[in-house]
C-alpha cells in the first residue's frame, strides 16, 4: 500500500504523471474558491475504502472545508486523468410545476462558464486531447464526469470547474 505525501501532491483519479501545477485548480474547484492558508485547513482525511485483493489503485478520501467529499484515486498504469462530481440533487428535487428541472440544469452546465463562454469549448477540448465527458441525472443525484489524456488535464479541470463555480446557463 502506497502512502501519500506532500511531495507526491494530491492526484486526480487515474493520473500517471500529473502536472503539479494542477493542484491549485483542483483545490479552488473543490473548495469553491474558499481561501485557505495551510494544507491542514484544506482537507480532513477520511477512512480508506475497502479494496479487493486485485485492486492495484491507491485511494485517498478527503473531506473538504465546504463539506464536499473528495476521493482521489491513483492508477500508475493509466495514461488518462478522470474527474467526476456528484451533486446531491436529482429528479426528486424538482418542484412539481417544473418537472425535469434537475435534468435541464445538467445540460445547461455544459453550455459554458464565465471563463469559457463558448458553447462547445469543453467538448472540443476533450475531443482534441483524447477525452470524453458525460452526465446523468437520477432521482437523487446528478453526476458529471470526464476523462482526458493526463498531460492535458489542467485545462480540462479548469473548464469543468467553471460549470459549477460560474455557469452561464445561456
Amino acid at each position: 500500500h502506497q502512502h501519500w505525501t506532500k511531495k507526491q501532491g494530491y492526484k486526480l483519479s487515474l493520473s500517471r504523471d500529473p502536472n503539479p501545477s494542477i493542484y491549485p485548480s483542483i483545490h479552488s474547484f473543490f473548495t469553491m474558491g474558499e481561501p485557505t492558508t495551510t494544507n491542514a485547513k484544506i482537507t480532513k482525511p477520511l477512512p480508506l475504502p475497502i479494496k479487493g485483493k486485485s485492486d492495484w489503485r491507491d485511494y485517498r478520501p478527503l473531506l473538504l472545508p465546504n463539506g464536499a467529499t473528495l476521493m482521489l484515486v491513483r492508477d500508475s498504469q493509466s495514461k488518462t486523468t478522470a474527474m467526476s462530481v456528484c451533486v446531491n440533487v436529482g429528479a426528486s428535487s424538482d418542484p412539481r410545476a417544473l418537472s425535469g428541472l434537475a435534468h435541464f440544469c445538467e445540460h445547461m452546465c455544459f453550455l459554458g462558464s464565465e471563463a469559457y463562454p463558448g458553447e462547445n469549448t469543453y467538448k472540443k477540448y476533450l475531443s482534441a486531447h483524447g477525452g470524453k465527458s458525460n452526465a446523468a441525472t437520477s432521482m437523487s443525484y446528478t453526476t458529471y464526469k470526464f476523462d482526458v489524456l493526463a498531460e492535458h488535464c489542467e485545462q480540462a479541470v479548469d473548464i469543468f470547474a467553471g460549470f459549477f463555480v460560474q455557469p452561464l446557463f445561456t
